[in-house]
């Protein structure tokens, strides 16, 4: 990281002569590495659930613990992407010596539970098929 420059509003790293946008959580600059979800590296409003803070450790447990009290509240989060986005929470939380309950309630939408059904019956689908293939 060589320094920080400001250009039209925006808050930018200067990492090896790239410009990088950062979002500032907890007064500090996060690039977009800091994130378990970036929907657009180009605009910040899509990077969600911050799992670290650069430079202070208790920001960033602070944040982990922030992610994953209110990640049933988040917007913006891919329907298929939030049971791995919420295990990525679950690690960084095990990591940082956060205690997490074994066995979290998750609240699913219709639309999630339905995308969930639809890939169980897949995968019974394509254990079916590779164990009639292997008859063969």
């Amino acid at each position: 990281m060589v320094a920080v420059a400001a250009a039209s509003g925006h808050r930018c790293l200067l990492l090896e002569g790239k410009d990088v946008k950062t979002k500032k959580i907890a007064g500090v600059d996060c690039g977009p590495q800091c994130f378990a979800y970036v929907g657009d590296v180009e605009d910040t409003s899509t990077w969600k659930l911050c799992l670290r803070i650069p430079g202070d450790a208790q920001k960033t447990i602070n944040q982990v613990k922030n992610s994953l009290a209110r990640f049933h509240e988040a917007q913006g989060l891919p329907t298929g992407q939030r049971s791995a986005l919420f295990n990525r929470l679950v690690g960084a939380a095990i990591v940082l010596g956060i205690p997490v309950q074994k066995d979290p309630v998750v609240i699913v939408t219709d639309v999630e539970l339905e995308m969930i059904l639809a890939e169980r019956q897949a995968n019974d689908l394509v254990s079916k098929i590779s164990f009639e293939w292997g008859k063969e």
